[in-house]
């Protein structure tokens, strides 16, 4: 699948471990210089106890495309600032929702 970030296509892509080796310590991982976000196919067995794998594969794949807006804004650092990253990540909908409720959207 490609999306389009800020003018720019960039391609998400599933692999396992075996297939990607990056993702060995990571759910998911965004590549600037080839404009890739890849998420994994399988999970370690403590997350495969979770009632809702899709919902947190949306998590991890929502997480990636902050990073991939921050990068394409030349926003290097903040983008690898996995705190930041992650707060926009989680936060999104409700500061969408409260500027909708501004009517500043």
């Amino acid at each position: 699948m490609t999306i389009n970030i800020l003018g720019s296509e960039w391609t998400i892509q599933s692999q396992t471990e075996e297939e990607n080796s990056k993702l060995a310590d990571a759910d998911g991982y965004c590549d600037y210089t080839a404009r890739t976000i890849t998420i994994k196919k399988k999970y370690a067995d403590e997350l495969l106890n979770l009632s809702d794998m899709d919902a947190y594969k949306q998590k991890v794949l929502r997480h990636e495309i902050v990073h991939a807006f921050l990068f394409e804004s030349g926003l290097t650092d903040i983008a690898r600032d996995e705190t930041v990253v992650e707060w926009i990540a989680v936060q999104l909908s409700r500061l969408n929702a409260a500027m909708a409720q501004a009517g500043c959207v």
